[in-house]
């Protein structure tokens, strides 16, 4: 998983001014419709938790799908919707409360994160679970 993720929306300009060199693509995607995120919230009902795990990290994952898989009983695919973009403050939430401690330490990472859980997340017993939280605390704010 690369960091880049993380990145808010002005970081990753400030990178790109900082590289001061043109796109590699510019290469425009077509829009996404709703078949795309019609076969997306299928994938997410795979049987194969692999696929549920991709289909936690697809960008375009309806919001139902993304909630319904926050409760997926594999560990994996809880992960994977902690570091998902599409994740909302209440699915955080609901993850920080997890009984798996990878999966609390990548909803201390993520950088929507509402405060108050990470507060939460900074008294928890794992201490790579609250390692992350000051680590998420020192990168600047998206403003």
């Amino acid at each position: 998983m690369s960091c880049v993720t993380f990145w808010t929306p002005r970081q990753r300009e400030r990178l790109r001014e900082a590289a001061g060199a043109p796109p590699v693509a510019t290469f425009a995607s077509p829009e996404i419709g709703e078949s795309k995120r019609r076969r997306v919230a299928l994938l997410a009902e795979s049987d194969d938790p692999r696929v549920r795990e991709s289909a936690a990290l697809n960008a375009h994952i309806p919001a139902e799908a993304l909630e319904r898989l926050a409760g997926d009983p594999e560990m994996s695919v809880r992960c994977c919707v902690a570091r998902s973009p599409r994740a909302t403050p209440e699915i955080l939430a609901r993850l920080a409360t997890d009984d798996q401690a990878p999966v609390r330490r990548w909803t201390a990472a993520h950088r929507d994160t509402p405060a108050d859980v990470l507060d939460q997340l900074a008294d928890d017993p794992d201490q790579g679970v609250s390692e992350v939280v000051a680590w998420n605390r020192r990168w600047p704010s998206a403003e």
